[in-house]
Order: structure tokens, then sequence, then C-alpha cells
């Protein structure tokens, strides 16, 4: 038709180049990213590895029998509340904000994997890092003697319920405050009692109250029947008030 300008027509020819290179560069970047992830899995499998020697490594040494042949030396009850509570204290001095100091947030700190386990070294490192507990204060025999004392099943890990469960032995040196549940509780039982002492009280007014009202009726009653049976003189009743200016009549 006149007056319309005919579009050029894209040659088929050219298509198929555009889309080559478009995929080219897809399949390049899509293969250095599968490199980049291969890389990446094969340094977890290796620090995996590194790690679990390790752990071995060092549960072999801290499961050691003595040279006498005795079993490794563990934490008695009483040590162990000792531990605990020099921790607590440790936590309290270094954790200065209250909101802050918890012995869970310290564990999921040093929790580098989030697996809910840590190991020696993690324990360690919490111990004379984190709490800055000193060689002095914990000997490098008695840290080894907790960690045994906690690992009882000897997996080589410390649980998060191992370890709050050790932790709780010594918290009695922060004043940590009672769970709201039992203050909670305790503010109702002091308020119940504070209402059935009230109620007593209300009561035995009532009865003191009764009490009297009824001793006088019986003195009434013994009034009016000796005055019956002409035992007793009635009472004489005052005069009535009466003005001076009155008539009398």
């Amino acid at each position: 038709m006149q007056g319309h300008t005919q579009l050029p027509e894209i040659s088929n020819k050219a298509r198929p180049a555009a889309l080559d290179t478009d995929l080219t560069q897809e399949t390049v970047m899509s293969i250095g990213r599968r490199a980049e992830e291969k890389k990446k899995n094969r340094n977890k499998l290796a620090a995996a590895a590194l790690r679990k020697e390790r752990e071995e490594r060092m549960q072999k040494h801290l499961w050691k029998e003595t040279d006498a042949g005795s079993g490794p030396y563990v934490l008695s009850d009483e040590e162990k509340e000792q531990a605990s509570a020099m921790l607590n204290l440790r936590m309290k001095e270094v954790i200065t904000d209250p909101l802050a100091r918890s012995w869970f947030k310290l564990f999921n700190w040093i929790d580098n994997d989030g697996s809910g386990k840590i190991d020696y070294h993690e324990m360690e490192e919490m111990i004379r890092k984190d709490l800055k507990v000193s060689l002095g204060k914990m000997p490098e025999h008695q840290l080894q003697a907790l960690w045994r004392t906690l690992d009882e099943d000897r997996s080589g890990l410390i649980s998060i319920g191992e370890f709050g469960n050790f932790m709780r032995l010594g918290a009695h040196v922060l004043g940590a405050r009672e769970p709201w549940k039992v203050r909670r509780q305790k503010a109702k039982t002091a308020e119940g009692a504070a209402v059935r002492s009230d109620l007593r009280m209300l009561l035995s007014n009532r009865r003191l109250e009764n009490a009297q009202q009824e001793n006088e009726r019986r003195e009434r009653a013994l009034e009016q029947h000796a005055w019956l049976w002409g035992l007793s003189e009635p009472a004489s009743e005052k005069p009535s008030w009466r003005s001076p200016r009155a008539r009398n009549f």
C-alpha cells in the first residue's frame, strides 16, 4: 500500500547467532559457578575431616590412662559445683550487661557451626579467652578433668543441655531471680493468704459481735423474768425532761 514504509525483515540466519552468544555466556557463567561451588564443598569436606581428626586425637589424649593404670581424673560433685560457681562469677564479671549475661548466649556464641554441640577446643576457647580464666584459677589438668566430667558418653562433644545442667549448679552466686512463673505463683499464694487472713478476722469480729448481742438479750430476758416473778424491782426510769416554765396541772 502507498503511504506506508515497509519495515525490514530480520534475517532468520541472524537469530541463531545471537541466541548462541547468550547461551554460551550463560553456559560459561554456569560452569564457573559450579566450579566455585565444588571448590567450596571440597574446602568444607577438608575442614570437616581435619576437625574430626583433631577431635579424635584430642579425645584419645583426654581419656588416656595414667602410668599407674588408674582411670582418667574427673571432678567430684563438690569440685564440679565449685567450677560451675567460678565460671558463673567470671561470666558476671566479664559480661556486665545483665540482659546479655546467660550461659545459653555464651554457648551459642562459641558454637561456631550452630550444631548445638561444642568440642574441647571450643570449650577451652570459651573459658580461656571469653571468660578470661587463667591457668592459676583453673590449671590445664583441671580443665581437662572438667571436660571428661561433662563428656560422660565420651562422644567428644558436649551438648547445650549438658553444659546448661553444669552451669546451673553454680548459678546461685549470681543472685539470679526466680522464673516469672514461680514469682507469679508466689504472689498469688501470698495474695490468697492475705485474703484468707482478712476473712478469718472478719468472721472472728462477727462472732464476737453476735456473742455480745446474745449476752445482752439474755441479760434483758433474765431481768424481765425476775421482774415478772417479783424477784426484783423494775429498773427505775429517768423522768423525761421538762421545761421549768411549763405549767403543772
